[in-house]
């Protein structure tokens, strides 16, 4: 396998790892997966450090809605520094008891190279669309 078709599954293996992480709230894997100096950006607004990352994926926990992620057409590129840019989608599917809503949008993020693992160095979260379906059941 060539070094860029090996950046590629590693990347790939990461953000199904996060999206598995957000869908289980494992805040103890999500945490594992940031560097210590991570950036969140989410609705245009962003914020430095590991406390306010972990801030965003508490409020989901703490929701205590069924969620469902996935993340497609990545596009990984060498960024400033040493480290990868990152452009991929997302759709997100929250069950909701009165409705499901599909979360629709973009990420644009950075990874670092850290203790032999990836890990996310700025997480830019762009929500696109947020669409209200009908609710759903098991």
């Amino acid at each position: 396998m060539g070094r860029q078709a090996e950046i590629e599954q590693r990347v790939a293996r990461l953000y199904a790892e996060y999206a598995r992480a957000v869908d289980d709230g494992d805040l103890v894997a999500l945490r594992a997966m940031v560097a210590d100096d991570v950036v969140i950006t989410r609705g245009g607004e962003t914020f430095p450090g590991v406390e306010e990352f972990m801030a965003v994926y508490r409020g989901v926990v703490d929701a205590g809605v069924p969620c469902q992620h996935s993340v497609t057409a990545l596009l990984v590129d060498a960024a400033e520094g040493g480290g990868l840019r990152v452009r991929a989608y997302f759709r997100a599917l929250f069950f909701d008891v009165g409705e499901t809503r599909l979360v629709v949008g973009r990420y644009d993020d950075e990874l670092v190279e850290a203790d032999g693992r990836l890990r996310f160095a700025h997480k830019r979260n762009l929500v696109e669309r947020v669409v209200a379906l009908p609710a759903s059941a098991i």
